[in-house]
Parts: structure tokens; C-alpha cells; sequence
């Protein structure tokens, strides 16, 4: 009888859970899995700053071996998806698996046995290391829970707390408080309308303008969860529906310089204009458009 390979997961995001659920299921292998944090969820455990929503419908964000008929938005906000990664986890058994707090220090592929030797320390005690070999290595590190700071800009300087988002500070009370807002990505499309609500004034610095589109995010009603739970077939329709309408939106990105490419974007930059007149901002017009539409 041939021996079961071995099984290497780094990662306890969407990626790893799902590598380790998927090994178990078609090969009978129980992978070993390797965490930073303190628990699961990859960047949705790294990321807890204010607004921080997906910006991928629930749905089709989501296993397809595992869908969740309770979401309670169209976009599901970060203590709810990690909480779905939370529950999946204790599902499949994989908590018992799991070596947390735990940071890979060496991956190196050895030709000659066949193997990949693998070296790892415990993030609090870094005396406390391990190693060991494994025929296969899942490799789920997430880009978006490492902190990035801006280059050139001497922030230790700065007097005030310097926070990241991926590295959220509870403890500070933001209320009332002049807060400037470095970057104009996903992150600070999100940070930005929470944080306004309670600081005093909040200044917003950016090196490229982004698009920024309607997201109409809406609720899902009792009786919509009701018949997601109880009719399985009507929520795997209406997935089905999800992603072919988000699939096609790479007709705009993929295709960005055709003609029908160029007339999106003229539809977005005019969306965007109509917003900032309807605040009373049209000379910020400008600055916040991308590029030539």
C-alpha cells in the first residue's frame, strides 16, 4: 500500500481552508496548517478598520461546497465573513490542525529527496522554532494583511498616532479628531465615509484617483433568507446569476481601450461628476477623475 503524501498549508485565509478541506476530501489527507495570527480568516481577521465591507457580492464570496444562506448584506461586512471562515473551520475539524501564532521562516524544494523542507518559529517566542518535510505545500499568504507603508514620508515624525488599517487601533477614540487619510484605494473608499462620521475634519491625500462607482448594497430580507435556507435551488440560481454578472465586468477592465471599454468609462466619470455637483464640489472634479475617459 502506497504511503499518503504529506501536506504543507501556509495560510488560514479563503485559500488555505479551502486547500485543506479540498486535500481531505479527494486524497484523505490531513494537511498540516500554518497561521501568523491568532485565529482564521487570513485578511478578514488581519483587517478590522471602520467600513470595512467585501466588495464582492456575498453570495459568489463565498465556497461554492459551502454556501451561506444567512448573509445579511449583499456585501457581507469583515466580523461576518470571518465568522463564516470561523465556523467552516470548526466544520471540517481543521482548528486541531492549525499551528497559530506561527510565521514561516524557509520554504526550499529539495531535488534529490523529492520534498520540501519547510522552517518556522512561534511569533512570540522566536527561540521556539520548528521543521519539517512535506511532499506538497499550499501556499495561501495574503497580500492584503501586510502592512505598507508610504516611502519618503518621515512618519515617526509625526506627533499624532500613526495607524494602519491593517493594523487597526481600537483603543484610540477617533471622535472629533483631524485625521488625514493617506491613499485612495479600495481601503480608504471604505475607511473614509466611516471615519467622517465621527472626525472633525478629515483631510484625504492621494497619488492617483481611483473609480469609484455606485455600490447599492442592500439588505437581504427575513423571507429572502427563508427561502435560501428552506429551497436550496433558489439560492444556487441566484448565485449562478451573481457570478455571471460579476464575471462580465472584465469586459471593462480586459477590454479597456476598445470602444465599448471607453464608453464605460465615460459613463463612470460621468456618474462621478454628478456626485460631486450634487455636493457642491465640482471643482474636485478634475483631480478625482482617472486619467482621459
Amino acid at each position: 500500500m502506497s504511503k499518503k503524501p504529506t501536506v504543507a498549508v501556509i495560510g488560514t485565509g479563503f485559500t488555505g481552508i479551502c486547500a485543506a478541506i479540498k486535500v481531505k476530501q479527494e486524497l484523505g489527507v490531513d494537511a498540516q496548517l500554518f497561521e501568523m495570527s491568532k485565529d482564521v480568516g487570513g485578511t478578514w481577521e488581519a483587517n478590522t478598520y471602520p467600513g470595512l465591507e467585501c466588495d464582492i457580492p456575498s453570495h459568489v464570496y463565498s465556497f461554492s461546497f459551502e454556501p451561506n444562506p444567512s448573509w445579511t448584506k449583499h456585501y457581507s461586512p469583515q466580523a461576518e465573513i470571518q465568522k463564516y471562515l470561523k465556523n467552516i473551520t470548526k466544520k471540517y475539524d481543521l482548528y486541531d490542525k492549525i499551528s497559530f501564532e506561527t510565521e514561516m521562516m524557509r520554504a526550499e524544494w529539495n531535488e534529490q529527496e523529492n520534498h520540501w523542507l519547510l522552517e518556522w518559529r512561534n511569533t512570540n517566542n522566536h527561540q521556539e522554532t520548528g521543521s519539517g518535510h512535506f511532499d506538497f505545500v499550499f501556499a495561501g499568504l495574503g497580500p492584503f494583511r501586510v502592512p505598507k507603508y508610504p516611502q519618503g514620508i518621515p512618519i515617526e515624525n509625526f506627533d499624532g498616532p500613526v495607524v494602519h488599517t491593517a493594523r487597526w487601533n481600537h483603543n484610540i477614540d477617533y471622535t472629533n479628531k483631524r485625521i488625514a487619510i493617506i491613499g485612495s484605494g479600495a481601503t480608504a473608499v471604505q475607511v473614509i465615509p466611516a471615519l467622517r462620521k465621527m472626525a472633525s475634519h478629515l483631510y484625504s491625500y492621494q497619488r492617483t484617483p481611483a473609480w469609484v462607482t455606485p455600490r447599492n448594497q442592500f439588505a437581504y430580507s427575513r423571507i429572502t433568507k427563508f427561502l435560501f435556507r428552506n429551497i436550496p435551488f433558489v439560492m444556487w440560481i441566484y448565485r449562478l446569476y451573481i457570478f455571471f454578472k460579476v464575471d462580465l465586468t472584465y469586459i471593462k477592465i480586459g477590454y479597456y481601450n476598445t470602444l465599448f471599454g471607453r464608453f464605460i468609462r465615460r459613463l463612470a466619470a460621468k456618474s462621478m461628476a454628478s456626485r460631486l455637483k450634487r455636493v457642491g464640489r465640482p471643482d474636485l472634479i478634475p483631480a478625482l477623475t482617472p486619467g482621459k475617459y
